[in-house]
């Protein structure tokens, strides 16, 4: 009923960035469902092995066009307040100029909000209706959500996350924890002496769901240790099993 994407573009940025994580609703959700200004992923029509995530701007029937990169709907001017522009220069078609062009009754017009850094309807045409994957109604775990606010475990104390997580990066104020040594075991969520922060705990700092929260964890880059009687007896990693 619903599936996680990873984000590799910022053809949705602000409200979208590089590398989020969103959800999306499939169950139950075609065209007819479509409401303008949603949301949606959906299979690249040069390519359907491809997702695209992008906002619907035009619906079936309904006349498109683009003037000194203002969007009109059936002549009528599109109030757009989720939307940037890189620029203020008009390039002409199609990224500035473009259309009155008629949406077919099986298809839609699908815009980036980077408006011009967007890949989208205006450079490689409409959507048709099988190529809708699902509505993207929550966005999950970007990590950097706990830059600044987060909490990390330091020889069983709680230390804040300062500044922003960047990639696998980031810092973390040790100034009243005694002793701190380079090599100590930091916990990200889980128990330390009598602390203890939960994938709970992540879930709500992050607006997220303790799932997907666990769900996040790169498949791939992190080592699993698997414990048996007390002990780890394997541990899997890009290295091969141990």
């Amino acid at each position: 009923v619903a599936q996680s994407f990873w984000i590799p573009t910022g053809s949705m940025k602000p409200n979208i960035e590089i590398k989020d994580r969103i959800i999306a609703y499939k169950l139950f959700y075609d065209l007819d469902d479509v409401d303008r200004g949603d949301i949606i992923v959906f299979k690249f029509p040069l390519n359907p092995k491809e997702n695209f995530v992008k906002r619907a701007i035009g619906l079936p029937g309904d006349e498109v066009r683009i003037k000194e990169k203002k969007v009109y709907i059936n002549g009528k001017l599109l109030s757009e307040p989720y939307i940037v522009h890189a620029d203020s220069w008009n390039r002409g078609f199609p990224r500035d100029e473009y259309g009155p062009i008629k949406v077919p009754s099986d298809s839609l017009f699908m815009l980036g909000d980077n408006r011009d850094s967007s890949d989208d309807s205006r450079f490689w045409g409409f959507v048709p209706s099988e190529n809708i994957v699902g509505q993207a109604f929550l966005l999950y775990w970007p990590p950097w959500l706990l830059s600044n606010k987060g909490e990390v475990l330091v020889r069983g104390e709680r230390a804040p996350i300062i500044g922003r997580i960047c990639m696998d990066l980031c810092m973390i104020d040790v100034t009243h924890v005694e002793g701190v040594e380079i090599g100590d075991e930091v916990i990200l969520w889980g128990k330390q002496g009598s602390e203890m922060i939960s994938a709970e705990e992540v879930a709500q700092k992050t607006g997220s769901i303790v799932y997907e929260v666990i769900c996040m964890v790169d498949k791939e880059r992190v080592p699993k240790v698997f414990i048996r009687n007390g002990k780890p007896f394997k541990i899997r990693s890009l290295l091969g099993n141990t």
